[in-house]
This record gives C-alpha cells, sequence and structure tokens, in this order.
C-alpha cells in the first residue's frame, strides 16, 4: 500500500494490525499489506496525532535548534514551515493525508531509483546519463533487462541495459534540446523506460524529458566571482518569482491551480521560479506544466 503524501504524525492499522508510522510530510511511504487481507470487511486506519505537541515532545528531548517566526519546535518536524504562519499566509498546522493513495499488486518486483540527465552539449551531440536500480522490496532474482525509447516527433534515440542496478552514457546525434522561454522552443522528448526479467515486461513509466544542460557561471571577476545562469552553453537572464503553495490548505485543486498560475507567469513574460523552501516539493505535474512551458524551476 503506497501513501504519496501524509501529513505527518501518523500510525496505519490495518483489521487492527499495525502497518507502520510515519512521520515526515514529504516522502512516499510504502507499507507491506501481504497476508494481512480478509475476504471482505477490511477496515484500514490512518490515525493522525498533533504535530504541534510531537514537536514539542521533541523539542523538550532534544532542545532547541533555531527560532524562526517566533516558533521553535517546527525545527523539528518534517512538515512545510509555512503551516505555522508566515508573512502572506495563516498558521493553520493541518493534518491529513494529502496526496494520493494506492494498493500496488504484485511480488514487489519494479523500477525502483532511476535517473535521466545530461551530462554535456557539443557539436550534433549530446551525451545522456541514465542510471536504474530493481526496488528494494524485489522478492527472488531476475535476468533484469531495461529498454529505454524516446522520441521528439522525428528525432528518436534508444538504449539498454543489463542489472538489478546500472549506470551507463549514451551519445544522441542531432538533438532537440530543451530551451527556456524566450530561447527557443521548450522540446520535450516523450519517454518510455521498462524493466523486465527475461522477455517478460515487469515495470514500465513513461515521462517527458529535455536534453539540456544547466549550470551557473561562477567566474572570478574585480568584484569576487559572477553568477549567471548558462543553458546550454549560452548565458540566460532569468525572469521570474518566487512560488509558495497555492493554499493554506495545500491539496484543495492543487494541480489545476498551479497550472493555472504558471501559464499566467509564462505570459508576463517569466522564464523561472523559485520554489520556496518553506513550502513543499511540488507535484510531478507541476514540474511537467514548466517543462512544457519552458520555465526554469530554481529549488530550494
Amino acid at each position: 500500500m503506497v501513501f504519496e503524501g501524509l501529513d505527518t504524525i501518523a500510525e496505519l492499522r490495518l483489521n487492527g494490525r499495525l502497518l507502520g508510522r510515519a512521520a515526515n510530510m514529504f516522502r512516499t511511504h510504502r507499507f507491506d499489506v501481504a497476508g494481512k487481507f480478509r475476504p471482505r470487511g477490511n477496515v484500514l486506519e490512518v490515525r493522525f496525532a498533533s504535530p504541534t505537541k510531537w514537536a514539542k515532545a521533541r523539542e523538550k528531548r532534544d532542545g532547541v535548534f533555531v527560532q524562526a517566526n517566533g516558533v521553535d519546535f517546527r525545527q523539528h518536524l518534517r512538515k512545510a514551515a509555512c503551516h505555522y504562519g508566515w508573512d502572506w499566509g495563516l498558521r493553520l498546522a493541518t493534518s491529513g493525508i494529502w496526496r494520493r493513495a494506492r494498493l500496488e499488486l504484485g511480488d514487489g518486483r519494479g523500477i525502483g531509483d532511476w535517473t535521466l540527465r545530461t551530462i554535456g552539449i557539443g557539436k550534433g551531440r549530446a551525451t545522456l546519463e541514465w542510471t536504474g536500480r530493481v526496488r528494494a522490496d524485489a522478492k527472488g532474482r531476475g535476468n533484469w533487462r531495461w529498454r529505454i525509447r524516446a522520441r521528439c516527433g522525428s528525432h528518436r534515440w534508444r538504449s539498454e541495459a543489463r542489472g538489478a542496478a546500472f549506470k551507463k552514457r549514451l551519445a544522441v546525434r542531432a538533438p532537440r534540446l530543451w530551451q527556456p522561454r524566450g530561447e527557443g522552443d521548450a522540446n520535450l522528448y516523450e519517454v518510455t523506460l521498462e524493466l523486465l526479467d527475461g522477455e517478460r515486461l515487469v515495470d514500465r513509466k513513461r515521462f517527458e524529458f529535455g536534453v539540456r544542460t544547466v549550470r551557473f557561471d561562477q567566474t572570478k571577476d574585480l568584484h569576487g566571482v559572477s553568477f549567471r545562469c548558462v543553458v546550454n552553453g549560452r548565458p540566460v537572464w532569468l525572469r521570474g518569482a518566487n512560488w509558495v503553495p497555492v493554499d493554506s490548505l495545500i491539496p484543495r485543486d492543487e494541480e489545476r491551480r498551479a497550472r493555472e498560475l504558471l501559464d499566467r507567469a509564462a505570459e508576463a513574460g517569466m522564464n523561472c521560479v523559485r520554489v520556496w523552501g518553506g513550502g513543499v516539493y511540488e507535484s510531478d505535474e507541476f514540474y511537467s506544466h514548466c517543462d512544457r512551458l519552458g520555465m526554469l524551476v530554481w529549488q530550494d
């Protein structure tokens, strides 16, 4: 059973049996429910405790860290800092299931951690690095094979790898580069990543990917060091704004409202948003929509 967001101090029971506990709003939690279901009449309980009382108890045990906005104890809690008030919002220490929950069927085998990134861009080619790891709770051994395929219009590339964990580089000729808004087209490849056991498909993920490099030029100068954003080898002037949660009750129509606000930012000529560190890690749809708009994200 997978919970993509539990806010924050929670205990989970299925038919009275303890599945596990949670104390982190920002991460996904997975609980093994194999053999714990009845033929019918199952009861799943998610019991939330006061995050304020929990954090105050931790503060009493471990001491004060750093005072912020008159609230000490929240430094002990993996919860959005703005829930305890900020200059722009309410003090509203919420609790509950704030992102999707689902039941996964199978033997635990599947795609675990994976990455795909651009290492470098040269004349007429790009070097990518992709990594993959079979999920840690996979049971038994397998003849693990990985496939990745991508296309952007008529341009395509693919690669294969083997093993329970791997890291591999590949060269893409004449890539269609993703460019920031105002600098060119925000080209995105439609990517399919597959995990196989021999010839049998075990798991598949689909996502969009932009071939691009992003770095900050910090060359020394007369005054210290410069601080220029360089995308695909070209300096880019960042024009953007600070991004905070769209609502004090964060899950309330979160993705639709985020898309609307990002569209308005793009229409205003922005090419970057800074995701402020006192909020949350935004949804996958948020970052995907930024990609489609040609919007860079500065992630606190």
